[in-house]
């Protein structure tokens, strides 16, 4: 029988909320910094204005061998002094997609394509900060069209991705089918928040999206 996922528009929300006990350590020094941010432009934004649920997706063992190849362990960006394990994430039990707990830690979502796979986008997500401070997604807003983002995979087999573009939005206007597209050309996603941190719902406001496409390929 096959299996359908739906992954819902609470995902990046859900994802990228500060773990509890962090917040009252860092409400006072870190409001500034958060603030600043939220000021910052990041590269060419676009405000996708379609909201809803991704589409059903049909996620049967046939239609993931086709879409999967081998599963990314590693991901690099030299220019910003990124080196980081990937781990497999799912779904977790409200029907977000899993994040690792770790914000040094990226997960790539094993029900989409992988990076390296013919077609779709491959995602891949980090918090943005977790109790013991930023972690390395923070700095994705910093990448600029044409940097290199480096994968290993489980078999050793290093890609290279070159930033496309690089987008900060508001997680109310993200437009999801967008994010974790199968049907679109060979794309890198990775994923994370940034903008003002909400501390009475616990949330950053919007989320960090960066599309990277395999390198001798054009830009989606």
């Amino acid at each position: 029988m096959r299996t359908l996922v739906i992954v819902t528009m609470t995902f990046l929300l859900a994802a990228c909320a500060a773990p509890e006990a962090a917040r009252g350590d860092r409400a006072a020094a870190a409001q500034p910094s958060l603030e600043a941010a939220s000021r910052e432009t990041v590269g060419a934004v676009r405000a996708p204005t379609v909201l809803g649920d991704v589409p059903i997706q049909d996620t049967s063992p046939e239609t993931l061998e086709q879409l999967r190849s081998e599963p990314p362990q590693r991901l690099t960006i030299d220019s910003l002094g990124i080196d980081m394990p990937v781990v497999d994430v799912g779904l977790a039990d409200n029907g977000t997609m899993e994040i690792p707990t770790a914000a040094a830690d990226a997960g790539w979502y094993r029900f989409g394509p992988a990076p390296g796979s013919p077609s779709g986008n491959a995602v891949i997500a980090a918090h943005v900060d977790d109790r013991y401070g930023v972690g390395p997604f923070a700095q994705l807003k910093n990448l600029s069209a044409g940097d290199a983002i480096g994968i290993t995979t489980a078999s050793g087999e290093d890609l290279d991705f070159t930033v496309a573009r690089v987008e900060q939005t508001s997680k109310q206007e993200v437009d999801m089918s967008l994010v974790f597209d199968r049907d679109a050309a060979p794309t890198l996603v990775l994923v994370t928040c940034g903008g003002r941190f909400d501390w009475d719902d616990g949330h950053y406001e919007d989320n960090v999206v960066v599309f990277a496409t395999p390198v001798n390929r054009t830009s989606p």
